[in-house]
């Protein structure tokens, strides 16, 4: 797992896989208490639109890699490993489009190179 396909899984799917109910939500974002920290009204906020958080306690936010940095104090390199130990629903079904595409152009190459 790279940068990329870490930062394209669903937030919400982390936070949840972490144990982080949200407080409030709706269609475009979603409010959690910090989990980061103890405290009594949600500040974290899911922007689900375009994956990213912001903490408005702190004053700090950012992608999935920004978010587990934080959450286990570590590296990218171990925020990937982390990562590719998970079962995140969201990051199989993109692999498996992946493959179902790479089947479909190599269907369309051999039939080009094989024409009925």
């Amino acid at each position: 797992m790279n940068c990329k396909q870490f930062n394209s899984i669903s937030l919400e799917e982390v936070l949840l896989s972490l144990g982080h109910l949200p407080t409030k939500q709706n269609e475009k974002e979603a409010w959690y208490l910090n989990p980061f920290a103890r405290e009594s009204q949600a500040s974290f906020k899911l922007d689900k639109r375009i994956n990213v958080w912001y903490l408005h306690s702190e004053g700090v936010g950012g992608n999935n890699i920004d978010f587990m940095k934080k959450y286990l104090n570590t590296s990218v390199n171990e925020v990937l490993i982390w990562g590719e130990k998970q079962n995140f629903s969201s990051f199989h079904q993109q692999q498996q489009i992946k493959k179902s595409e790479l089947n479909y152009t190599i269907d369309e190459i051999l039939d080009l190179q094989n024409p009925t």
